[in-house]
């Protein structure tokens, strides 16, 4: 068998169900294993197929990006997207419109304000400076079909993608989803019957992605969920006293304030443990206080524990992003202290625990 013939019919197997063994080929071709050794490392070399443990498939095709003009479906529907996300833009912003007829339509609703732009849409360019608003395009490789430049870094991952996916978001996963395929779907197929559209933008699509937006630009701080009503003690509080109210009120960990309400330290089991493991008798008598304990209350003397502070004002998501952190270390972070400015020597105003955020 001639070899162009040989490597016509090993593609065409390939090609029949994507992938193939060695095997077959051998079987079905009766060829030597050398020879389809040969014979496949020549097709994966003409970027035809990959080889495989055993086999081969056949290398995907690139999709080939669809033409502006071919995108330019819905133009109303993109229009009111368009109109709608201009109101979020305000005087002073810097915003990156990326490349696509839906974007594109935005730049109308944007004209007269005090804005800076960057894109890599080239055909955005010509409106932008029609409507006197200072752009910089991106450089980079030209993709002549989608007029657009395209550099060497990373795809871009789509705003709403990466939002979804981090955890203290994951309510609006649902919504997110239905909204970015009905994005999809008017602007890269022309949904209509007759010449009517099957698929418009509603008032309740709207207001969800109003609702989604708000949060983006009002994430919820922690100020919104921190216990302020906290069972705190200083050094003269009764040992006898505390454990007693612990137990009952199944409290595991109690802050320590100074007179300033600054933190001293945290009793917890663990201060009782340490204490144990330097004295081989521990007596807890009416006498004894949190002060006799005030070495092992340390927050940096907890040995499988460790606390954390943070600002008043900081995103609810910097906290769940702290204890999410602890998991994966030989400490467990078991408490945040509220501050003002998230130092240690400042004012404790509230706490948060895991606990408290178990509904994000």
């Amino acid at each position: 068998m001639l070899f162009e013939d040989r490597i016509s019919l090993i593609l065409k197997l390939i090609e029949q169900n994507g992938s193939i063994e060695n095997s077959k080929i051998i079987k079905d071709l009766k060829i030597s294993e050398a020879t389809l050794r040969r014979d496949l490392a020549y097709l994966e070399k003409e970027g035809k197929i990959k080889r495989v443990r055993g086999g081969a498939i056949l290398k995907k095709v690139a999709r080939k990006e669809i033409a502006i003009k071919e995108k330019n479906f819905n133009k109303d529907s993109k229009k009111k997207i368009a109109k709608l996300a201009a109101q979020f833009i305000s005087d002073g912003d810097y915003i990156y419109l990326d490349a696509g007829t839906t974007t594109y339509e935005i730049i109308d609703y944007i004209k007269g304000k005090d804005i800076k732009v960057v894109t890599n849409g080239i055909i955005h360019l010509e409106k932008l400076i029609a409507n006197d608003i200072e752009t910089y395009l991106i450089g980079g490789r030209i993709k002549a079909k989608e007029n657009k430049t395209k550099g060497k870094e990373k795809e871009n991952i789509e705003a709403f993608s990466y939002f979804s996916l981090q955890k203290e978001n994951k309510k609006f996963k649902h919504d997110i989803e239905i909204i970015r395929n009905i994005r999809n779907l008017i602007s890269h197929v022309e949904c209509k019957i007759d010449g009517k559209a099957v698929i418009e933008i509603n008032e309740n699509i709207i207001e969800k992605f109003k609702e989604i937006i708000n949060f983006l630009e009002n994430p919820p701080l922690v100020t919104s969920r921190y216990i302020t009503k906290m069972f705190v003690v200083d050094l003269e509080e009764k040992l006898e006293i505390l454990i007693k109210v612990m137990n009952e009120k199944k409290i595991s960990h109690v802050p320590v304030l100074d007179e300033d309400k600054k933190l001293i330290g945290v009793f917890s089991e663990n201060t009782i443990f340490s204490k144990l493991s330097d004295d081989e008798i521990i007596e807890i008598g009416k006498e004894y206080k949190v002060k006799d304990y005030e070495k092992y209350i340390k927050i940096e003397n907890h040995s499988s524990e460790y606390f954390d502070f943070i600002k008043r004002n900081e995103e609810l998501s910097a906290a769940q992003t702290l204890f999410n952190k602890s998991i994966k270390k030989d400490k467990k972070l078991v408490m945040l202290f509220i501050t003002e400015n998230g130092k240690k020597n400042e004012k404790i105003l509230g706490i948060l625990t895991p606990w408290d955020l178990l509904d994000m």
